[in-house]
């Protein structure tokens, strides 16, 4: 039996994308594990991640694996409109550095396209950016779409954060060993949902504590300062987001007030 590889979901992405929207160029980069697609020359690809999308699709039996792959790239290439009830639904909150923001304000200015607005609030070294969660994947939410349905970006911000809120338990902790605890939901929200719980975010002990978000979907704490155990911390967690988009390699901490740094 032939191994399903990034290789072939590549080539599977291409093909599918190509039957929805014709004519599409296709790039696979295995250096930073993406593919880009270009519709009718634009110069501004869809750039697909393939790590998270690899572990779903290669974990589907063979016959249902095209399927899943049009479903996601059908709300990618053609998104429906969402209403206004299902706009608020879908709110959710990712992390994000000033790097990463900045960055990408200057790529899109350097490939001549508008700096799409995005709604943000500061929380020290850190910031939690709004995006629309959809089935199958995630988008910035704009702020003219919101505006449109009456909600503000305060609005934007705290609706977000509550539906981490009301989506997070008191079981959200799973202990790795001796002082060192992962978020057990690992659905690209793991570190958003302890940033937007501010100064009433739960640990699953009362110190101070020392975070690693390697990824997005991937979230360590401890609040043991010492050099075994943070070295255990990242050795967990760079493992465990070896197939996802890489986030940060800083270790985390927060004071009283909610302030990240």
């Amino acid at each position: 039996m032939f191994k399903y590889t990034e290789h072939k979901l590549a080539k599977d992405i291409a093909r599918v994308a190509e039957s929805i929207e014709p004519p599409i160029e296709y790039a696979y980069l295995p250096e930073t594990r993406e593919v880009q697609l270009r519709s009718n020359g634009d110069d501004n690809p869809y750039t697909i991640f393939l790590g998270n999308i690899f572990l779903k699709i290669s974990a589907l039996p063979k016959n249902e694996r095209l399927p899943a792959i049009e479903a996601f790239l059908r709300e990618m290439l053609q998104p429906t409109e969402l209403s206004p009830d299902e706009l608020m639904a879908s709110l959710s909150l990712r992390v994000r550095t000033a790097f990463e923001i900045v960055h990408r304000e200057k790529m899109l200015e350097e490939l001549g396209h508008d700096v799409p607005p995005s709604i943000v609030r500061q929380f020290g070294d850190l910031i939690v950016e709004v995006v629309s969660d959809r089935e199958e994947s995630v988008a910035l939410a704009h702020k003219d779409e919101l505006a449109d349905i009456g909600v503000c970006e305060a609005q934007a911000v705290e609706m977000a954060a509550a539906a981490l809120r009301r989506a997070t338990d008191d079981q959200q902790w799973e202990q790795l060993g001796d002082r060192l605890w992962i978020s057990r939901y690992q659905d690209d929200y793991d570190f958003a949902r302890v940033v937007a719980g501010g100064t009433d975010a739960r640990f699953p002990f009362d110190g101070q504590p020392i975070v690693f978000a390697p990824s997005h979907s991937i979230c360590l704490v401890t609040d043991r300062a010492s050099a075994e155990t943070l070295t255990r911390m990242t050795e967990f967690g760079n493992g465990g987001a070896e197939n996802h988009r890489p986030f940060c390699q800083w270790l985390w901490s927060v004071s009283g007030d909610g302030t990240w740094h």
